[in-house]
């Protein structure tokens, strides 16, 4: 007879169903393919041959939190979902995630302005020093050493020295006493040679004149301003030391005044006070101060 049993029975209406037609997939704007609810991914990769938009919220600020420390990515911003936009609504149907790629977990900082000079101490750039030249002092550089002398007593020693006395500093007059320096050879003058500016510092020393503990002294040492903090004046230093010990003399001291700004220099350079007197210019009296030096030599060494 007719089959009815259970296996035929399920046979017969398998055979009665109709196929359910296939349903062409949505497509959303910027070619992007809906998934369903509950998938990991949110959206599948489009065709190569579909444009795809920008995130319209790439430019939205971000919201941190203490995981985001933790793990070091930036978590997405929450963002009500928009109907017009098209996609499947999350499970809420009111907030939506929005895809963003993680960012590194250290992230190099920008380099400040003018790197270059962060990246090693200021003033000691090696081009720099190539430009100046350290050699002993000949006639011609007279007017150039006036001129240093006369532009640094009046820029370090304005509110130290008296007005008068400084208005007074002639550079003839200087040109004439350091011609006769340079003549003479008890001492010794070196000078700082700008390849384009000339000279722009000098040093000056020779035998010690009114103490009996140091056998040598630096007379004085100028340097322009705009070149100072740039390691010419250790430089100075160290050729007048190397020339104090060809000359057999092993200890050096010289005179500051007390409220000279630079005096940090000389005891940078190892300098001890051990003497203080007063001297007048043009009636008024200032302190001066004597840095010593027992032993030159790392001086000659390490300066120059």
């Amino acid at each position: 007879g007719t089959p009815f049993g259970p296996v035929a029975g399920q046979a017969f209406r398998a055979s009665a169903i109709r196929p359910a037609p296939v349903r062409p997939t949505p497509t959303l704007p910027g070619g992007r393919t809906p998934t369903l609810p509950g998938r990991t991914s949110r959206w599948r990769a489009a065709p190569a041959s579909r444009a795809v938009l920008p995130s319209p919220t790439a430019d939205l600020p971000v919201r941190r939190g203490p995981e985001d420390r933790l793990q070091g990515h930036r978590l997405p911003p929450t963002l009500p979902h928009r109907p017009g936009e098209g996609g499947v609504p999350p499970q809420d149907g009111h907030v939506r995630r929005v895809p963003e790629a993680p960012r590194p977990r250290h992230q190099a900082r920008a380099l400040p302005r003018h790197a270059a000079l962060h990246e090693a101490p200021p003033g000691r750039s090696s081009t720099f020093l190539q430009l100046v030249r350290i050699r002993r002092a000949i006639m011609s550089d007279a007017p150039g050493i006036a001129r240093v002398q006369v532009e640094t007593w009046r820029s370090a020693y304005a509110g130290i020295v008296p007005d008068e006395h400084l208005a007074t500093l002639d550079l003839v007059e200087r040109e004439r006493v350091w011609r006769m320096l340079i003549a003479d050879e008890t001492q010794i003058t070196y000078v700082a040679e700008h390849s384009g500016d000339g000279i722009v510092g000098f040093v000056n020393g020779g035998r010690a004149r009114d103490d009996t503990n140091h056998t040598g002294e630096l007379y004085g040492i100028y340097l322009l301003e705009s070149y100072q903090r740039q390691g010419i004046g250790r430089k100075l230093v160290g050729q007048l030391c190397a020339w104090f010990l060809s000359q057999g003399h092993a200890t050096m001291y010289m005179w500051v005044f007390e409220d000279n700004p630079y005096r940090r220099f000389y005891e940078s350079l190892g300098g001890a006070e051990f003497r203080r007197q007063t001297m007048t210019v043009r009636g008024c009296d200032l302190v001066v101060v004597a840095y010593g030096w027992d032993d030159i030599t790392p001086l000659a060494t390490s300066c120059s």
